[in-house]
């Protein structure tokens, strides 16, 4: 089984958070959207990030990681900024 690598990045600490693993992109990005649910998170400081695959077939674990991480989503890229408060469109 494959699945990819992803982790958050804060923008004002200019740090990646936890690795944690998704089975695609869209997996990810509803985990990202999640996050911004929470009450008190500043969602415009964050952004999610790719940072390769993982790969668990037969008796062995291969890690495949970029030579760069690739920017999946931006806060823009998820958040309704059209409405009163910022709502997570699904």
């Amino acid at each position: 089984m494959i699945t990819r690598l992803y982790t958050i990045r804060d923008i004002v600490a200019n740090e990646f958070g936890p690795v944690f693993e998704a089975k695609n992109d869209d997996v990810a990005i509803r985990s990202f959207k999640n996050l911004l649910r929470k009450e008190g998170t500043r969602s415009d400081e964050y952004e999610l990030y790719c940072h390769g695959e993982v790969d668990r077939n037969d008796d062995r674990i291969a890690f495949r990681l970029l030579d760069k991480p690739r920017c999946i989503a931006q806060t823009d890229d998820v958040v309704d900024h059209s409405a009163k408060e910022k709502v997570v469109q699904l």
